[in-house]
């Protein structure tokens, strides 16, 4: 006799569903879960090579303070493809690499602040676009911005976030070709010196 424990069953899509959900909420979900996701991959990426920046020799005295919100960042990256000598050959591509993201992070903003559950609730079955607001901040304070998200439009822009991660891979390449950033791996990798 098998004591063993028969398989569980695979979730079904009436396992994710609440309330009165249909599968048209369900693939709004998944598309933003995955879109956040993305970006969430994508703007951590970003930020360990913007750190890797800060912390270079050669970027030694850019900014004197590290830059922690995304537009810094951005701003901080493209002063770095401006001013390192290095980085200089592949200033245009870092410009436009900064120009997607920066537009980019405008849509991820629209989607993350976006008032969901009102949207959401007057969803029909197979309806590919919903209506609502967005809270959005600036230095001034809060607005709403009156937004429409359309499914096909987010899967479209998890496409174009992950065309962003694949660039971010040759930046990757050669940010860590810096000469002080080389000098500090290679460092790194030398083992250990016995006493």
């Amino acid at each position: 006799m098998d004591d063993a424990l028969p398989p569980e069953p695979a979730p079904s899509i009436q396992d994710f569903l609440y309330g009165h959900e249909t599968a048209a909420h369900l693939a709004f979900y998944s598309a933003v879960g995955r879109t956040v996701v993305l970006w969430g991959d994508l703007e951590h990426g970003f930020g360990l090579q913007v750190m890797f920046l800060y912390h270079s020799e050669e970027a030694r005295g850019l900014e004197h303070r590290p830059p922690y919100q995304l537009s810094k960042k951005i701003s901080f990256w493209r002063k770095c493809f401006d001013n390192i000598p290095f980085l200089q050959n592949h200033k245009k591509q870092g410009h436009r690499f900064a120009d997607a993201l920066r537009d980019l992070a405008k849509e991820r903003d629209t989607i993350v602040h976006f008032n969901w559950s009102a949207a959401i609730d007057s969803l029909k079955p197979f309806q590919a676009s919903i209506a609502g607001r967005s809270v959005m901040g600036k230095e001034d304070g809060h607005y709403l911005l009156g937004s429409e998200i359309d499914l096909h439009e987010l899967i479209k822009m998890a496409e174009r976030i992950a065309d962003l991660k694949s660039q971010l891979v040759g930046f990757i390449l050669i940010v860590n070709a810096l000469p002080s950033n080389r000098a500090s791996v290679e460092k790194r990798l030398q083992p250990p010196t016995q006493p």
